[in-house]
């Protein structure tokens, strides 16, 4: 696989996989079944098919929406045969955990953050006659921010009338909302700079999806270039990190306006070219400069979510 080469620039992370987390289902018939009941969360999975990770799925807009995390009774098919009420508790552990082993840096929000809400002093209810219970956590995107991948860590803390399955009781819950814009990219383009002089690129073939160029939600209708804008570097493309541009989509005319995210790197405008999002072929065409006497004209084109 073909890899960056700096130009002030950030290192990518590798990513391995969350050992920690069960890779192996708990669901056992009724002739299994032996000893006290057992709790756990429901089997949720991350794209690797390790059990203790679940996504939101948010919208995008100013107001709470409900998600629930549920837990289910996990070494016998039948019902609760009383009410299970089960205490969750928080944990920033199982974020930093999860950081650690994947490579990814969520951030763990606080009890009393703006944009979530959730009461662990309520336990949820396994109902008697049913086999899972839910707990609500409210929601708001907007009012939560873009400025970190938001997490939450949760952990089985004591069931009332039920023990607690250790194969999967603990979570992580990503918050992280994500617009229609954003995902991995193909880039080809033509630049100046001068000390590169002219010098054009094409990352097809070069990059496989998810390990070059992507846009990063930034809003609603906003994606920032990460890591940077691209630079031919000889032989290797590579990438300015100083130099990190932010789309900002016209959701009725798909013009797409450019800023730039560093307030050090002042940007120059081409309101001449028209840059643009074409959603047939899911591709930013867009022109800008910066320090006055570097140009850039950018094609980005979606290769896959990140």
């Amino acid at each position: 696989m073909t890899k960056f080469k700096k130009i002030h620039a950030l290192a990518v992370a590798a990513t391995i996989l969350f050992a920690s987390c069960a890779t192996k289902d708990n669901n056992l018939t009724t002739t299994d079944y032996t000893g006290p009941i057992q709790v756990n969360f429901n089997n949720y999975q991350n794209d690797n098919g390790d059990f203790g990770f679940v996504k939101a799925g948010l919208p995008i807009k100013d107001e709470f929406v409900t998600f629930n995390i549920e837990v289910k009774l996990s070494n016998t098919t039948d019902p609760a045969p009383t009410d299970i009420a089960v205490y969750l508790t928080k944990v920033d552990a199982v974020v930093a955990e999860y950081n650690t082993t994947n490579g990814t840096t969520y951030s763990p929000v606080s009890s009393g953050q703006t944009g979530i809400s959730f009461d662990l002093t309520q336990p949820l209810i396994i109902k008697k006659g049913a086999r899972v219970g839910a707990f609500p956590i409210k929601i708001n995107t907007a009012k939560l921010g873009f400025a970190s991948q938001w997490a939450v860590g949760l952990g089985i803390l004591k069931a009332n009338g039920a023990e607690i399955n250790d194969l999967q009781s603990k979570l992580l819950l990503d918050l992280t909302a994500l617009n229609a814009y954003d995902g991995y990219y193909q880039t080809k383009g033509a630049a100046y700079h001068p000390t590169y002089g002219n010098y054009a690129w094409n990352s097809n073939g070069v990059f496989a999806c998810g390990s070059g160029f992507a846009l990063t939600t930034a809003g609603q209708y906003s994606v920032d270039l990460n890591p940077g804008q691209p630079l031919q570097n000889g032989t290797n493309l590579s990438y300015f990190s100083a130099v990190v541009p932010r789309f900002t989509v016209n959701p009725t005319t798909n013009k797409v306006t450019i800023t730039s995210t560093i307030g050090t790197t002042i940007f120059v405008d081409y309101p001449s070219y028209d840059s643009h999002y074409d959603p047939a072929t899911k591709t930013f065409f867009v022109k800008y400069g910066w320090s006055t006497d570097r140009v850039a004209t950018d094609t980005f084109t979606f290769c896959g979510p990140r």
